[in-house]
């Protein structure tokens, strides 16, 4: 089971300490509120973090509402008052401390944790590395950038499609990576 979303190859090591949350949206209405994509399994619980962070070296940010409707959530944020203001957040990535998030079970995984492992086959053989996670409904995806090919392939990750993962060793072995290819 996977925690969070996707994440690119260009992480940096201070993104390593944050974790993507969140995507803010367009302006609603004229005071302020701005609608948001919340990355956590509980979409309202992107506003208990103690701050979120836009970029590296940013000024922290602090939701002080959060209002869900059937079609969108709706945040306000800290020091944001009118819709010039709530514009220039538009599409904008929110993180939160890595260090804020709860320890996970053995069997689960953020995904900036999975990002940059090395692939490996039953055989051993070393096939390609995790550069994304994807989640398009249908259950999380690994994006895997083959090591003998410029094009990436998406993989299952379940239970019967990964054997294992070992997060100090960087590395991850699967099953049936010929099939995707």
């Amino acid at each position: 089971m996977l925690a969070e979303t996707q994440l690119s190859e260009n992480q940096s090591e201070t993104q390593r300490n944050l974790v993507l949350v969140g995507l803010l949206g367009r302006p609603y209405q004229l005071n302020g509120l701005i609608q948001l994509n919340s990355y956590c399994d509980n979409p309202r619980d992107i506003a208990d973090f103690s701050a979120l962070y836009t970029t590296e070296g940013s000024e922290p940010l602090k939701i002080k509402s959060v209002k869900v409707t059937p079609k969108r959530m709706i945040v306000r944020i800290e020091g944001v008052h009118s819709k010039e203001e709530a514009e220039s957040f538009s599409g904008i990535q929110l993180w939160a401390k890595r260090s804020e998030f709860p320890e996970l079970n053995e069997d689960e995984y953020y995904h900036s944790d999975l990002v940059g492992l090395k692939v490996f086959d039953h055989a051993d053989q070393k096939s390609g590395e995790v550069v994304a996670i994807h989640n398009y409904g249908a259950g999380d995806f690994l994006e895997i950038k083959l090591s003998d090919e410029s094009q990436s392939i998406y993989f299952p990750f379940s239970k019967h499609r990964v054997v294992s993962v070992d997060l100090p060793l960087g590395r991850i072995v699967v099953l049936g990576l010929e099939e995707f290819c």
